[in-house]
């Protein structure tokens, strides 16, 4: 059980996230377009 939680502290088992950004010129101040991806991990996260 404590090995478990040392290895959910390292990020190992949780969820993996990803964020893509729209190709193109942005200027500073302007809006930024993409998306996040999220997969489901081993263990529990808020």
């Amino acid at each position: 059980m404590v090995f478990k939680k040392l290895l959910g502290a390292l990020g190992v088992g949780g969820p993996s996230v990803d964020t893509v950004l729209d190709g193109g010129a942005v200027r500073p101040g302007g809006p930024l377009t993409g998306r996040v991806h999220l997969e489901g991990g081993q263990s529990d996260a808020e």
